[in-house]
């Protein structure tokens, strides 16, 4: 069995995005409905807004900076330490994602990453249209 075949079809959008087959006009609202499971650390404080955090590792692709992992397999995420994931989908992991910081997105021989200016502007894009 080829790599290709054994892609999800969200990782193979990516493959496309990368390749210059799909636009990024038509990738990122894939992106922004699709679910995804992502590192948590529960919170067990009932005082709290939310019951879990997301877990932040450094980043790969800036000196000092911090990213959140996410996948839509959990067989990419089993290398991170995690002992919970949480699923969800991309524009709400958008929205919750904490200030400067990147998304990394994992899958077996390749993967991308979402700047964090970028995850910005997905949030403030998202924001207007709720608004």
């Amino acid at each position: 069995m080829t790599e290709q075949a054994q892609l999800t079809l969200f990782q193979q959008q990516v493959q496309e995005m990368q390749q210059g087959e799909m636009t990024e006009q038509d990738f990122w609202p894939v992106f922004l409905n699709a679910e995804f499971y992502i590192p948590i650390r529960k919170i067990e404080d009932s005082v709290v807004e939310k019951d879990f955090a997301f877990i932040v590792y450094d980043s790969k692709q800036v000196a000092g900076g911090k990213t959140v992992l996410i996948s839509d397999s959990p067989e990419y995420l089993k290398g991170t330490g995690a002992t919970d994931l949480m699923m969800m989908k991309g524009g709400q992991i958008v929205e919750l994602v904490y200030p400067d910081v990147e998304i990394s997105f994992a899958f077996v021989g390749g993967g991308f990453g979402i700047p964090a200016q970028f995850v910005k502007q997905l949030k403030d894009a998202i924001t207007s249209k709720t608004e």
